[in-house]
C-alpha cells in the first residue's frame, strides 16, 4: 500500500480525530441524558390525565387501552413477544398538554444536533410516534429502526418520570456501541436518548416496576446541508490534499479510489452530501473541502460485493431453519453502481456501472473491513451431481472519487460509447474562436484527412450561434487550400448536423453563401456548392425548420426570421454556382406552393435582396428567378387592385367576446358611428378588464387607449382612430412602388450596383 492511501485511510476513517466518544453526552451515532423537569400534561383518550411518576394501578389501565407492539422483518409485520414484549398507543390518542413541554423537545432537539454532529442552523423536528409502555419483563430485541417519512434521519426516546429497574437502551454502530441506563433517576427526572435510524440497538429487560416512553420521530427540513460536528483539524486537511496530490502525481496509481461509509444507506435514500450522517459527512465534507484546489470529481455510488462459489449447509437457528453457507469461494467480484452527485453542479461521469479491478488498490478500507460486510442478499442454483452453486451479495455505500483529469479514462472503462459523448460535451465547451483557430492551425499542416476528421467530430455545434460568421468564414480558405473534392464529404456532414440542429437553415445559408463567394467562377467548386445547396433545399421541402425561432445576436425573433434571413441567402448563393437552375427550380416550386412562405416575410426578400447580392442582369437571365418575380408580382398586383377606401363614419368592430355590463357598455360606444371618444370611470380591475379585451385583438386596432387621472376615480379612455385606413394607404403606395422597381428585371433592365457585389462582401 502506498503512503498516500495510507494517509487518506487514516484520516477519513476518523475525520474528527478518531478514537472513542468523549462521554456519554456527545457520541458520532447517539446522544442522551437528563431533560428540563417539566412534565407533559400527559393526556390520553378513553383515560384522562395521566399522573407522573406513573403509579402502579394507572399503568395497568393504561395497559388496557394498549395494543402489542410488532415489529418488522423483511416485508412482514409480526407480534413476537419473544422478540418485543412491549404495549403501544398511537400518536393519535395522545395529547401533551402543557404548553411548556414544547421546550423539554427543543432541549432534547439542541443536545442531538451537537451530539449527532448536526449543523445548529439546520431545521430538525421531532414529530411524535408513539407512547410506549414496557411492564416487568418488557424488551426489545436488536434492531434497527426504518425510515418511515421522508427526511427521517433518527429516532428521540423521551423516558417519562416513573420507577423501574433494568431497561437499558444499547446502541450500537460499527464496532462501537453505547449504553444508556435511563432507570437510574427515572422516578423523579426526564431523560432521553436520540440515534441514527440506522444504528442497532435493543432495550435491555425490564426487571421490575414500568418504562413509560415517548418516541419521535427526527426529521430534516429545510434545503440546508447540515455539516458534521466533527470537524477535521487544519493539519488533517492539509495532509489529505497532500496525500491526493501524491496520488494524482503517481503515473501507476489507480484510475479511481473508494471510501466505504459506516453507516447503511438505501440507494434511495443515497441523494448527496445532505443524506450522509455522522463520521460519514464528517469525511465526505473533508474530501469536498480537499478536492477543490485537487480538482477531484466526487460523486456517491454503492458497492456490491459478490462472492460466487461452492455451498454447504449450516443451522440457522434465528429463523428456524437450514440454509445455505459458502463452503468454497471460487470469485469475488466488486462493482458501483448508481452514482449520484456529493456535491457541485453535475455527474462527471454518464454511466451505470464501474467495475473496481483491484480491491487493495482501489478501496480505501483493508481486507479485515471488506470482509466483515454485511450479507445482503443470497442466490442459491442446485445443479445436481455437480453440487449447488451459491452467489453471497453484500453491499456498502461509498464516496468514489477520481481526478477529473481522468474523467474519460474511468467512463471508458465502463461504457466506451458514454466516454464519447462525454468527448463531444467538452469539444462543445470549447469556443468558437478557439475551433477557427485550431481548423486554421491543422490546415497549415495540409493534412485533408484530419481537417475532414475534425470538421465531421468536432465543428458540430459550433455552426451557430452569434459566432456563425466567424466560422464560417474559415472554411472558404480550406477549401481553396485543400481542394473542394476532398472536402466535400466532411463539408456535408457538418451540413447534416447544423440542419438537423436549432435554426439550422439560417446558419447552413451563412455556409453556403460564404463558400459560394470564394468558389465564383471555379468549376472545381461546383459540385460540392450543388451537393450543400441540395442539402438545404431537401431540408426546407421535409419542413424541417420554418417554424423555428431564431436567435439572432442575442434577440429572440419570430420564427419568420428563419425565413425572412435564409431563403433569400440561400438562393443568392446558388444563383452564382454554374449548373444549378434545375435546384433553383424546385426551390422556387416549394416557396411559391407553400402558403407559409408569405409575399413580406420571403418572396419581397428574395426579389428584392437576390440582384442586389449576385447582380441584376445575372439574376434576370436565370429562369427560376424570373418566375419566382412574375408570383411575386403577380401577389403585389392582386393586393393593390383596389385603392383603400376611407370609413365612412366613427362605428368601428365592437366584438369583445364578453357580455359583462362594462365590456356592453365599451361595444355601444364603439358601434356608435357619430362618437369618437368616450371615458368609463370605473374601479382599476374592471377597467384593466375592458382594456384587456380591446388591447390584443387585432380587429381593434382603430381603438386607442388611455387613462384619464384628472378626477378621483380613473377613467379608461376609449378613442377611435383611422389608423387601419392609414396602414392600408401606406400599403397600398408601398406595393405599387415596389411593382415599379421589380417590374424591369423581367425585362432584364435596370442599372448594376455600383461595385456589382458590394452588398456580398458586407455579409461576409
Amino acid at each position: 500500500m502506498t503512503d498516500y492511501r495510507k494517509t487518506l485511510r487514516a484520516a477519513l476513517s476518523a475525520p474528527g480525530g478518531g478514537g472513542e466518544a468523549s462521554g456519554p453526552e456527545r457520541t458520532s451515532f447517539a446522544v442522551g441524558g437528563t431533560l428540563p423537569s417539566t412534565l407533559p400534561g400527559l393526556q390520553v383518550e378513553g383515560l384522562g390525565q395521566v399522573g407522573l411518576p406513573l403509579a402502579p394501578a394507572q399503568a395497568a389501565a393504561l395497559m388496557a387501552l394498549c395494543e402489542r407492539a410488532p415489529f418488522g422483518r423483511g416485508a412482514e409485520t409480526l407480534v413476537d413477544t419473544s422478540r418485543r414484549d412491549t404495549w403501544q398507543l398511537d400518536a393519535s390518542k395522545v395529547e401533551l398538554q402543557n404548553p411548556g413541554w414544547e421546550d423539554v423537545v427543543a432541549a432534547a432537539l439542541d443536545r442531538t444536533r451537537a451530539g449527532l454532529g448536526l449543523n445548529p442552523a439546520v431545521r430538525v423536528e421531532a414529530r411524535l410516534h408513539k407512547l410506549l409502555l414496557y411492564e416487568q419483563g418488557g424488551h426489545f430485541a436488536p434492531h434497527r429502526d426504518s425510515e418511515k417519512e421522508d427526511g427521517m434521519f433518527g429516532t428521540l426516546v423521551v423516558v417519562l418520570p416513573t420507577w423501574f429497574e433494568g431497561g437499558a437502551l444499547v446502541v450500537r454502530h460499527g464496532r462501537r456501541s453505547e449504553r444508556f441506563e435511563l432507570g437510574e433517576t427515572s422516578r423523579f427526572q426526564t431523560t432521553f436518548a436520540a440515534f441514527f435510524a440506522d444504528c442497532e440497538h435493543e432495550v435491555e429487560e425490564v426487571i421490575s416496576g414500568h418504562r413509560l416512553c415517548l418516541v419521535y420521530r427526527l426529521v430534516y427540513l429545510g434545503e440546508g446541508t447540515p455539516p458534521s460536528a466533527d470537524r477535521p483539524a487544519s493539519g488533517t486537511l492539509a495532509a489529505v490534499r497532500d496525500a491526493l496530490a501524491g496520488w494524482e502525481a503517481d503515473p501507476e496509481g489507480p484510475e479511481k479510489l473508494c471510501l466505504l461509509l459506516e453507516h447503511r444507506y438505501t440507494q434511495a435514500g443515497l441523494t448527496g452530501l445532505r443524506s450522509l450522517k455522522g463520521t460519514d459527512r464528517a469525511a465526505a465534507e473533508l474530501l469536498v473541502a480537499a478536492a477543490r484546489p485537487a480538482g477531484l470529481d466526487l460523486h456517491l455510488a454503492m458497492l456490491i460485493k459478490k462472492e460466487i462459489g461452492y455451498a454447504g449447509v449450516d443451522d440457522d437457528w434465528e429463523w428456524g431453519g437450514r440454509t445455505p453457507s459458502m463452503d468454497d469461494i471460487c470469485r469475488t467480484d466488486y462493482t458501483l453502481s448508481g452514482f449520484v452527485l456529493l456535491a457541485g453542479q453535475k455527474l462527471s461521469v454518464d454511466c451505470k456501472e464501474l467495475t473496481i479491478e483491484d480491491e487493495e488498490r482501489e478501496i480505501l478500507q483493508d481486507k479485515e473491513y471488506l470482509e466483515g460486510l454485511e450479507e445482503s442478499d443470497r442466490r442459491v442454483e442446485c445443479t445436481g451431481n455437480e453440487g449447488t452453486d451459491i452467489e453471497l451479495w453484500y453491499q456498502s455505500a461509498a464516496v468514489v472519487f477520481w481526478p477529473a483529469s481522468k474523467c474519460l479514462q474511468v467512463e471508458a472503462g465502463s461504457n466506451l460509447q458514454a466516454a464519447v459523448s462525454s468527448l463531444s460535451k467538452l469539444l462543445a465547451k470549447v469556443p468558437s474562436a478557439c475551433i477557427v483557430d485550431m481548423l486554421s492551425n491543422l490546415a497549415s499542416l495540409g493534412d485533408t484527412r484530419l481537417v475532414g476528421r475534425f470538421i465531421t467530430e468536432a465543428m458540430p455545434g459550433k455552426l451557430a450561434g452569434r459566432h456563425c460568421k466567424e466560422v464560417c468564414a474559415v472554411f472558404p480558405a480550406l477549401c481553396l487550400k485543400l481542394g473542394w473534392g476532398p472536402l466535400q464529404q466532411p463539408l456535408l456532414a457538418l451540413a447534416a448536423a447544423t440542419l438537423g440542429g436549432q435554426h439550422g437553415l439560417v446558419y447552413m445559408a451563412d455556409l453556403l453563401y460564404a463558400l459560394a463567394a470564394a468558389g465564383e467562377g471555379d468549376a472545381a467548386a461546383a459540385p460540392t456548392l450543388l451537393a450543400l445547396g441540395r442539402a438545404a433545399v431537401e431540408h426546407m421541402q421535409a419542413d424541417k425548420d420554418v417554424d423555428r425561432s431564431y436567435l439572432g445576436d442575442g434577440d429572440v425573433e419570430d420564427s419568420d426570421a428563419v425565413q425572412e434571413r435564409a431563403v433569400p441567402l440561400l438562393f443568392a448563393a446558388l444563383l452564382s454556382v454554374p449548373g444549378s437552375e434545375a435546384l433553383l427550380a424546385e426551390l422556387v416550386q416549394h416557396l411559391i406552393s407553400h402558403p407559409r412562405y408569405t409575399l413580406d416575410k420571403v418572396l419581397l426578400p428574395v426579389c428584392d435582396e437576390a440582384p442586389q447580392l449576385v447582380g441584376k442582369q445575372a439574376a434576370a437571365a436565370t429562369e427560376p428567378f424570373r418566375r419566382m418575380l412574375q408570383h411575386t408580382l403577380a401577389q403585389l398586383e392582386a393586393r393593390s387592385a383596389a385603392e383603400p377606401r376611407a370609413p365612412a363614419n366613427w362605428a368601428r368592430p365592437a366584438n369583445l367576446g364578453c357580455d359583462c355590463a362594462d365590456c356592453a357598455a365599451a361595444a355601444a360606444f364603439l358601434q356608435d358611428p357619430s362618437q369618437k371618444q368616450q371615458t368609463f370611470y370605473m374601479a382599476k380591475r374592471r377597467r384593466s378588464h375592458v382594456e384587456y379585451n380591446i388591447k390584443y385583438k387585432p380587429e381593434m386596432a382603430d381603438v386607442e387607449l388611455s387613462t384619464d387621472t384628472s378626477r378621483g376615480t380613473h377613467g379608461l379612455v376609449l378613442t377611435k382612430t383611422h389608423a387601419s385606413y392609414q396602414r392600408a394607404t401606406e400599403q397600398h403606395a408601398s406595393d405599387r412602388a415596389t411593382i415599379a422597381r421589380l417590374r424591369p428585371l423581367l425585362q432584364g433592365a435596370g442599372e448594376e450596383p455600383s461595385g456589382g457585389r458590394s452588398k456580398r462582401s458586407r455579409r461576409q
